[in-house]
Order: C-alpha cells, then sequence, then structure tokens
C-alpha cells in the first residue's frame, strides 16, 4: 500500500480512517445484515463516523433523514464536495460519505492509497446495504443510472 499523506496537522490519517472502517467488520457483522429485506446501511455510515477516531458524527435516522439534513445544511461541518475531491479528502483521512435519496443509500468513502480518481465509478466505499462490501468501489454500491442522483459530504473542522 503507498502512502501518500502521513497526516494532517489535527491527527487524521488515511491508516486511522481505516482502521476505523475496519473496525466494524461490515462483512460479518449481524448488526448490519439484510434482514428480510431491510437494509441497514445508515446505521454502519452512522456507526463509522461515531468511531472515537473520527468523532463526525452523521445526521440520526434513515438514509432519507441523513440526506435531508445534510442537503439542508443542518449539520453544517458535513460539507457538499466532488468526487474527485471526496476520495481525496478520504485519502488524507476525513470522514466522506456518498449519499443517494433516490435510492436511498449511502456508503463510506475508503482512502484509496492516496490515488485521484477520474471517474465516479472508481472512487472506493465500504458499505452495508442489499449488497455489503469492506472495501469495493462505487460502482458496486449504485446502478450506473443513479450516478446523477448520488451527493458527496466531507467533514470540515
Amino acid at each position: 500500500m503507498v502512502i501518500v499523506n502521513k497526516g494532517t496537522k489535527d491527527g487524521r490519517s488515511p491508516e486511522a480512517y481505516i482502521v476505523a472502517i475496519d473496525s466494524f467488520k461490515v462483512e460479518t457483522n449481524p448488526r448490519y445484515a439484510n434482514k428480510n429485506g431491510q437494509t441497514f446501511c445508515n446505521f454502519f455510515a452512522q456507526d463509522v463516523m461515531k468511531h472515537p477516531s473520527l468523532n463526525a458524527s452523521l445526521p440520526p435516522g434513515r438514509c432519507v433523514d441523513i440526506y435531508s439534513a445534510l442537503e439542508d445544511n443542518k449539520f453544517s461541518l458535513w460539507v457538499n464536495v466532488s468526487f474527485e475531491e471526496a476520495q481525496a479528502r478520504a485519502n488524507k483521512g476525513f470522514p466522506t460519505v456518498a449519499i443517494s435519496a433516490v435510492p436511498n443509500h449511502i456508503a463510506v468513502i475508503r482512502p484509496n492509497g492516496g490515488k485521484a480518481v477520474s471517474e465516479m465509478r472508481d472512487v472506493l466505499i465500504s458499505q452495508a446495504g442489499r449488497n455489503i462490501y469492506a472495501s469495493t468501489t462505487l460502482n458496486w454500491g449504485w446502478r450506473k443510472e443513479d450516478f446523477p442522483n448520488i451527493k458527496f459530504y466531507s467533514w470540515f473542522e
């Protein structure tokens, strides 16, 4: 793994962010398992962001609630960014998410070793939901036709 940024002045690092994401063992944790068609992407994203090393709480509620609160700027430390900036910020250890209202879904943006992305589909994510992945690209979290509905938010302190 290539590490481009060893950390930020506030102590954030891609390594610590990855440890926080992976500590929830999304692929095997029963808390996030699909139960009779009910999915828990919001629980996973909220849990990761509450991790003590991140301390970047997302709005409470379901995906639609989180999406509305972020879009309406009710959680002002979460700022709307481009997909390129979302990956770049995650690569520096800043909590970052991808979210859509249609379909209702949220995923955590993962550091990818410092690589810039030029296509939205290549943003690295971790997610619970219909499909659960510890590490995959955005094109496995959403269908291509849903890409225009995805927004990206990163934590700015």
